[in-house]
């Protein structure tokens, strides 16, 4: 495999540096030395387009796994990025109290301990956060509105966590409508993706759920966060992208992987808030 990859460049080398040709000659038998000179142009050429092939299979490849749904490699270090960015504000919070303790030379207190060190909502409004900043740099030129809609224990919607503390445009009542892709998600407790808000909105017939940004483009995923302890969904992640056709229907097994990796964390924060009694 390691010959594979360097033959292209030696290839090259041969052709466009003498030094490296004659060192090569000298350990090579005549009949190579002259089926080599039979067919110099086309090994050449060979080379030439491996070695342009080689320097571009990354791009393909990387356009490839966009195109399909799939993390690049630099789209998975965003990604573990993310996640280094939540542990930690929660890390720096851990290690605040301990240093403090320490100084003070004081004896830790349990209860008082737990109530400091765990801030729930800020780790949640955090994780939303996260996800805004990984969506845009993953995407590059297409933005982003991320809010975590809170669910009650009757399915109601009782308020919003957004990135950068943006509130919504329609007030919680009008989201809450009986047709809206949000209430949808909560009860059926599955993924909604609309893949062109603007076409969704413009069906005569057959339209799912009710548009209220009719002249807008983008799409939109609601995914639910399921919580395992109490085998609720607390949570349900609301996506637009301010470009239509960026989420897509079929791409749901994708979507499920890459959320679940934020809502795990959503569910610990959940199960801490309950230990709390917020």
């Amino acid at each position: 495999m390691a010959l594979l990859n360097l033959l292209p460049l030696l290839l090259f080398l041969y052709f466009t540096r003498d030094p490296f040709a004659q060192m090569v000659n000298q350990r090579i038998s005549t009949e190579s030395i002259e089926w080599i000179s039979s067919y110099d142009l086309y090994l050449f050429l060979t080379g030439l387009g491996l070695v342009t092939l080689y320097q571009l299979l990354p791009k393909i490849a990387n356009s490839v796994a966009r195109k399909s749904g799939i993390l690049t490699l630099e789209d998975a270090l965003i990604l573990k990025e993310a996640f280094e960015d939540i542990v930690s504000l929660k890390a720096d919070r851990v290690g605040g109290e301990c240093e403090s303790l320490i100084v003070n030379g004081k004896q830790a207190q349990p209860d008082q301990v737990f109530q400091s060190i765990t801030q729930p909502d800020q780790q949640i409004y955090f994780t939303v956060n996260a996800i805004w900043k990984f969506l845009e740099k993953i995407a590059g030129n297409v933005s982003f509105d991320v809010r975590l809609a809170e669910i009650g224990t009757k399915g109601e919607l009782l308020s919003w966590y957004t990135h950068g503390g943006e509130p919504p445009r329609h007030t919680i009542a009008e989201l809450d409508c009986a047709d809206s892709a949000l209430r949808h998600c909560v009860n059926t407790k599955s993924v909604v993706v609309i893949p062109d808000i603007q076409k969704e909105a413009e069906k005569k017939v057959g339209q799912h759920y009710h548009m209220f940004e009719k002249h807008e483009k983008g799409s939109v995923l609601c995914y639910p966060i399921y919580h395992r302890p109490t085998r609720s969904y607390p949570y349900v992640l609301c996506i637009k992208a301010h470009r239509a056709n960026h989420f897509t229907a079929g791409g749901e097994d994708y979507y499920k992987w890459l959320f679940d990796q934020f809502g795990l964390r959503l569910e610990l924060e959940h199960s801490l808030r309950l230990l709390k009694g917020d």
